[in-house]
């Protein structure tokens, strides 16, 4: 349940990153599901794939610091 909640909030989150560029609705989505489907292809442990899904949601943090005229 734990586990739910942190990628429940996650989630949460991502959404709100991308409201700032509607351009890339559900786009962290498909990041995560994609790098969890690598990792687990890797056979990479539950743990770990649980943490690759969680912080690929945000690998596009940073573009909420670039001004509006940018998007």
């Amino acid at each position: 349940k734990f586990r739910n909640n942190i990628l429940n909030m996650t989630q949460i989150f991502s959404t709100l990153l991308e409201s700032y560029n509607p351009g890339l609705a559900n786009h962290s989505k498909r990041v995560s599901f994609w790098a969890t489907q690598i990792s687990a292809e890797m056979r990479l442990s539950s743990m770990e794939q649980f943490h690759i899904e969680m912080v690929s949601m945000f690998h596009d943090i940073g573009k909420v610091m670039i001004p509006e005229e940018f998007h």
